[in-house]
């Protein structure tokens, strides 16, 4: 199993995540461009701004993003030791909010990266929307997988993407099946984005089903603001084989800040270094934190009265609820969709 494969394997799929990012698939192109890069989709009145990194940005603004420790001035060149890796609960933080740029970490960070993840979509997502189609009326579509939220209508539709905007208010949800023989990836995206108030949230689920039965799940749910940097996230990752690592954080705080009292705080469960604790770990982390200080940290956290948490985060994480550690909040077959190849009813 090569390292990549052990990486998504221990955990693996929003926002996203994202955690988080989704309305930024409104950034893909799609049409005719204006001198100003907005793209007209459908109709001269929905106008949507472009770039091939519309799910990424929002997200880099809006969660933390944590630099890599390098060797060489290159970011595509990570420090990995024999404890510093899947399994260890702050490699797992680190992991799910490392810093992803292109090309320069292609092969190198795999797709429990939740920026790594959302830039993918979106560069898959950039053909599906050149036949993006307006609808007769704003029609009710729901996402093939049951995210908890409200019904939302779109105006404009393929068979694996929907949007609407209004105002300032992009609606989007997407959907997709990427054939990687020996596997398949399936993926659903639904979010929402202002574009004025840098608002953001995002559902995301992604599953690898291979041939065997080392299926595995990562699921993401984001809220937060890419202006003030605050941040909401519920992250979790599964598998179908008994002994499969499996994790689920929730954390909230100031992702990005050059203030030292700045901070945010996650709270890991998992079912290997912390499982003796059914009340989960505390992780508290300075805002704009890097990897080199994120491996002094150790491995079991803390509990909340050994946490100095002046802005009171651990009251509002304690009333999250994680995504179940038993996989129920998740899909690991095509039977946990409402769709079997993902399309859009509509």
């Amino acid at each position: 199993m090569n390292t990549n494969e052990k990486h998504i394997n221990s955990v693996s799929i929003l926002w996203a995540t994202g955690l988080l990012c989704f309305c930024v698939v409104v950034l893909i192109s799609c049409g005719g461009t204006t001198d100003s890069g907005i793209s007209t989709v459908g109709n001269p009145g929905f106008d949507m701004p472009t770039g091939k990194t519309a799910f990424y940005s929002p997200a880099t603004d809006t969660t933390p993003v944590i630099t890599a420790s390098t060797s060489s001035g290159s970011s595509a060149v990570k420090y990995i030791s024999s404890e510093w890796d899947s399994g260890h609960p702050v490699y797992e933080i680190f992991n799910t909010f490392q810093e992803y740029t292109y090309p320069d970490d292609e092969g190198v960070i795999d797709l429990s990266n939740i920026y790594k993840l959302l830039f993918e979509a979106g560069n898959n997502y950039e053909t599906a929307l050149e036949t993006v189609e307006e609808l007769n009326e704003a029609t009710e579509i729901i996402a093939p997988f049951d995210f908890g939220t409200d019904v939302v209508s779109y105006t404009h539709a393929t068979d694996h993407y929907a949007l609407s905007k209004d105002g300032d208010t992009v609606n989007a949800l997407l959907t997709w099946i990427w054939d990687e023989d020996p596997k398949f990836s399936y993926g659903v995206i639904e979010g929402t984005y202002n574009e004025t108030t840098g608002d953001l949230e995002l559902n995301l689920i992604y599953i690898v089903d291979y041939e065997t039965d080392s299926d595995y799940c990562l699921r993401t749910y984001i809220s937060g603001n890419e202006l003030t940097h605050e941040f909401t996230i519920k992250y979790s990752k599964t598998g179908s084989e008994e002994d499969t690592y499996t994790l689920s954080m929730v954390g909230t705080g100031v992702s990005q800040s050059d203030s030292d009292d700045d901070y945010f705080l996650i709270k890991m469960f998992d079912n290997d270094n912390l499982s003796e604790d059914t009340e989960g770990r505390y992780y508290k982390f300075s805002a704009g934190v890097d990897e080199d200080t994120m491996k002094t940290y150790a491995s079991d956290g803390f509990e909340l009265d050994e946490i100095d948490d002046p802005n009171g985060y651990a009251d509002i994480i304690d009333a999250l609820t994680p995504f179940a550690m038993d996989g129920s909040d998740h899909a690991l077959s095509t039977d946990d969709f409402s769709s079997a190849d993902l399309t859009l009813d509509y």
